[in-house]
């Protein structure tokens, strides 16, 4: 069987592999926490410039 042709994993079906603190990453910061997030790892901080990106890292 081709493992390209299955289906893709679902991040969130496997346990968190890091757990991460994302400090003085300015404007990417939250964008890299919330992609951290959709990846399987645990974010436990993160520092955004405006209410937004926070909840955007939250997300």
């Amino acid at each position: 069987m081709n493992p390209a042709a299955q289906e893709p994993l679902d991040p969130r079906d496997r346990p968190a592999r890091l757990t991460v603190g994302v400090v003085g990453a300015g404007r990417v910061g939250p964008a890299l926490a919330a992609a951290l997030r959709l990846a399987g790892h645990r974010p436990v901080a993160v520092s955004g410039v405006s209410d937004a990106s926070v909840r955007r890292a939250a997300a």
